[in-house]
């Protein structure tokens, strides 16, 4: 028998399983980041970060193919870093969960209004945890993974204006200037706020949202980094046209993009976010809103092309945002009267489809994000010839050459993470359709990255340089006499996993 006080005690201990679920989802994802290798592309930008405190000039001495904002993310995880002794790695991993800790905080002090019970609360800091913390595996730390962190709020405040409720100035701002951060990272993101605002003036029928405190605070964030990137990174300017010329174009074919896997779990966990919303009265909106943004999200990961795993994250993450939106906010709605046994029947076992669908495309969706180049067999060999070695690669894939330099404690000597200029040219070249002078420039290039390579190897006198084997990189690189004459102080020692190892001449 069910006392009195015993159906009291129920939600108390309900909202402590809630809370202590949230608790080992955030301890899951702390646990999971700090198990993983450092993502290459993190790697690289710490690098060139701990070069730019070093005096070393970005788009100068070094050279990216990404704005600056791409190293001024990471510079606080260096410093803090340098600050008390720690691995700036690790300190990425602490500073991003710190982030999601604040993000969620801010959301659900945000929501509040729309959200007024403290059981919905929890269940959506929980979708919200695993969503930030746990799914991101293999691109956590990354830029986009970042991004998704700081506009949350901003995409809150947007969702409950939605709703009719004016959030406060303080919390409009902070909204705001996330929303300009994860802009400044990459300006497809405005995407990702502009679909959310749409469905907000849409249903309120009025463009106020669209020139809301948040909207103009966004706005004046990136107008400040526009400066910022002109005053003090003049550099990045002139060098955006090797940009744009060997990096931007290369593209995966746009059908292939459609059919791969994060496209595919994407539409199905928007198409059953949509459809759970439809039995959740008071929870449509709020979908919506989620949904258009990460539509938004997956706009941005048409337009950049590359098809990355990372790329991807923010609309996986925002369209899994909108299913647990869709299954938290509102009551359920069961079945109509006089519903049918067989009706009855047909609903659960939708539901229970859609349940494995939602499993099948999340798990598909963290797989997704672990895949990319693994070479740690090459960490014994390289450290066998130096235990901390000056590194440099000969490679189209950033992954050869990072995280394995920072993991063994060495130097990058390399003026690029890999030849992504001439990789670039030379897959351009390769698909034709160039005029005369588009040949000529790419040419001119490729000519570029030579030089860069013999000045890193003759001035920064690398102890091990990695050559892929995937192309003929040896071949590119002897086409040069310079250069050529450069690389015969090495001499080839071994071949693991593609990768020729060549080590300096005694």
């Amino acid at each position: 028998m069910i006392t009195a006080s015993d159906a009291e005690a129920s939600p108390a201990w309900r909202n402590l399983a809630r809370v202590a679920l949230t608790l080992a989802l955030f301890v899951t994802g702390a646990v999971m980041s700090a198990l993983r290798h450092t993502d290459v592309d993190v790697a690289w930008l710490l690098t060139m970060g701990e070069k730019t405190l070093s005096g070393q000039r970005p788009y100068v001495d070094m050279f990216e193919a990404n704005p600056p904002m791409s190293i001024l993310l990471y510079l606080p995880a260096v410093i803090l870093g340098r600050g008390i002794g720690a691995s700036p790695d690790a300190m990425v991993n602490v500073l991003t969960l710190t982030a999601v800790a604040a993000s969620l905080a801010l959301v659900a002090r945000i929501t509040v209004p729309i959200v007024g019970d403290r059981a919905t609360r929890s269940k959506l800091a929980a979708a919200g945890v695993f969503v930030l913390a746990v799914l991101p595996t293999g691109v956590f730390g990354q830029r986009e993974h970042i991004a998704v962190i700081a506009m949350l709020p901003f995409l809150a405040t947007t969702i409950v204006r939605g709703e009719g409720h004016r959030p406060s100035a303080w919390i409009a701002l902070v909204a705001g200037v996330g929303c300009g951060l994860a802009m400044a990272i990459k300006p497809h993101f405005a995407l990702v706020a502009g679909g959310a605002l749409l469905v907000t003036a849409w249903r309120l029928r009025s463009i106020r949202p669209l020139l809301a405190l948040e909207v103009w605070a966004a706005s004046a964030v990136v107008g400040l980094y526009a400066l910022v990137v002109v005053i003090f990174f003049p550099a990045f300017l002139s060098f955006l046209p090797v940009i744009r010329a060997a990096y931007l174009p290369v593209r995966q074919p746009l059908g292939l993009l459609l059919l791969w896997p994060p496209a595919i779990a994407w539409l199905i966990v928007s198409v059953l976010a949509a459809l759970v919303a439809r039995t959740r009265p008071g929870a449509g909106w709020p979908t919506a809103g989620l949904l258009a943004a990460s539509a938004g999200g997956f706009a941005s990961y048409l337009i950049q092309g590359k098809g990355w795993p990372y790329h991807s994250y923010p609309m996986l993450a925002l369209a899994s945002l909108a299913l647990g939106a869709a299954a938290i906010l509102g009551p359920l709605v069961l079945a109509a009267a006089g519903e049918t046994g067989g009706k009855r029947m047909a609903r659960i076992g939708l539901t229970a489809a859609g349940l494995v669908f939602a499993i099948g495309a999340t798990g598909a969706s963290m797989r997704w994000f672990t895949l990319k180049g693994d070479y740690h067999a090459l960490n014994a060999p390289v450290e066998a010839i130096a235990p901390h070695p000056r590194l440099l690669a000969i490679t189209a894939d950033i992954a050869v050459g990072h995280p394995l330099t920072r993991e063994l404690h060495g130097q990058w000597v390399g003026s690029v993470c890999s030849q992504w200029i001439s990789a670039g040219a030379l897959t351009l070249e390769h698909r034709g359709g160039l005029s005369s002078a588009q040949r000529a420039y790419l040419d001119g290039l490729m000519s570029l990255d030579r030089r860069l390579l013999t000045h890193d190897i003759t001035v920064g006198r690398p102890d091990v340089i990695l050559i892929s084997t995937n192309r003929d990189w040896l071949g590119w690189a002897r086409a040069d006499p310079a250069l050529a004459a450069a690389l015969s102080a090495y001499k080839p020692v071994e071949t693991v996993q593609g990768v020729a190892i060549w080590a300096r001449k005694p």
